[in-house]
């Protein structure tokens, strides 16, 4: 959903839903075959949708007449065929996750040069926040997760908070919000609060 635009997809096809219209049409048809691939996921910025089918990122307008591959780039689960895959648009860049059960590969794409400026950083939760030109994740094990940031294109990681359960931490598209010692932390773009 984009604004007043829509997209869905069955895993073959793509359908487009433009301002509101509930009969949609279809913009990408992936023949059935033995070579065919499904589409895992899209997004969808305006009239542009993005999606993810066999590791790569393809796009396609509305009308469905401009389409191709966002760049050369692979973006893999990090085990075998059993996978979903989640992405994301803010501005010009493109977030995927992909991956299953705690082991996810990160990446983030600038949509307009159709380069990675993340290419399939590990991670072992689906949490993450793609803000201005950096990222910042969850990344750890069972009983030992940090939050952490990496500006992008991808630099060395920077440790915010250390956590010992998931359940301590909540990451939305305008900030982070963690508890420590019995007391909630709320970070958001322009102010740090203690409640």
């Amino acid at each position: 959903l984009s604004g007043e635009n829509a997209a869905a997809s069955d895993g073959t096809r793509i359908l487009f839903f433009p301002d509101g219209d509930e009969k949609g049409r279809e913009v990408v048809r992936i023949p059935a075959g033995k070579d065919s691939y499904t589409i895992r996921a899209l997004a969808i910025s305006g009239e542009r949708i993005y999606y993810y089918s066999d590791g790569r990122i393809w796009f396609s307008d509305g009308s469905g007449k401009n389409r191709g591959a966002l760049g050369k780039e692979r973006y893999s689960a990090p085990y075998g065929q059993f996978y979903t895959v989640a992405m994301s648009v803010r501005g010009d860049d493109l977030a995927i996750l992909a991956g299953l059960a705690g082991s996810y590969n990160f990446s983030v794409v600038d949509i307009p040069t159709g380069r990675a400026r993340l290419k399939n950083w590990s991670l072992a939760s689906r949490r993450y926040l793609l803000a201005d030109n950096e990222v910042i994740c969850v990344k750890g094990g069972s009983g030992n997760w940090a939050l952490v940031r990496t500006a992008l294109p991808a630099e060395k990681p920077s440790m915010i908070r250390t956590f010992g359960s998931l359940s301590d931490i909540a990451i939305f598209p305008m900030g982070y919000i963690y508890r420590k010692n019995g007391f909630l932390f709320i970070n958001s773009s322009t102010a740090i609060f203690l409640k």
